[in-house]
């Protein structure tokens, strides 16, 4: 679609078209710490009644370098939300996960802390983690603050501190190392799997016992080397 409000309007979930119709919905737009080639994906939320789109969003979380988890700051860590964050950050890695709660407008300005306090709690409570990093911010008032070059809403807004920390990860080095990561977590599972299977055929076949034993050596050698 080109980048028109009003066509994207046609594909929110308040309209009525059949879902299963569209697979995604892909925009352009000449933002320059994405010059790289990053993608940003809009998922729906884990709160979504629809199971297609939820099975969308449970897609993409372990094909991402980084996944941004949005909490509404009136409501956050729903029962679904934790269930999804049980379910999907616990079999990925917790250093991929950045925590934005939004509408911080909506809280008076003295219960902030407060709110954001408690979601960090619960965060590392659930996820078994500590020092979870949990940034609060105004949508809203970022953009009215950007449309009229209001700095000290910006600010307040608590969009510039976390619009910064994103082009840090996608411009910065934090990219590449977690890619590394990942990369070192999917050897390790598939080495775990081969071992599983040469276990298993050690069980029900005949095969030489000499070279299983060395294929053994060899796959536990290349995870040390690793």
């Amino acid at each position: 679609l080109p980048w028109d409000r009003n066509a994207l309007k046609e594909y929110t979930a308040l309209k009525d078209f059949a879902p299963e119709s569209v697979n995604y919905i892909e925009l352009s737009y000449p933002l320059e710490y994405l010059k790289d080639g990053t993608v940003l994906v809009d998922t729906p939320g884990v709160n979504d009644i629809c199971q297609q789109r939820m099975d969308i969003t449970c897609k993409y979380v372990p094909l991402s370098d980084a996944v941004i988890f949005l909490l509404d700051a009136a409501q956050p860590l729903s029962r679904s939300e934790q269930e999804f964050l049980q379910d999907y950050v616990l079999k990925s890695s917790l250093s991929s996960f950045v925590f934005v709660i939004n509408q911080r407008d909506r809280i008076a300005p003295d219960g902030l802390e407060t709110v954001v306090t408690k979601v960090r709690s619960q965060l590392e409570a659930l996820l078994g983690q500590q020092e979870i990093t949990v940034f609060a911010i105004s949508a809203r008032d970022g953009l009215q603050a950007k449309k009229n070059g209001d700095g000290d809403l910006l600010i307040s807004s608590g969009f510039q501190a976390w619009e910064e920390q994103l082009k840090k990860f996608i411009i910065g080095d934090r990219k590449q190392q977690l890619k590394v990561e990942n990369l070192q977590k999917q050897l390790q599972d598939l080495q775990e799997l081969l071992l599983d299977e040469i276990s298993l055929a050690r069980e029900r076949s005949h095969v030489d016992w000499h070279k299983i034993g060395e294929a053994l050596d060899n796959i536990t050698g290349i995870r040390a080397d690793y």
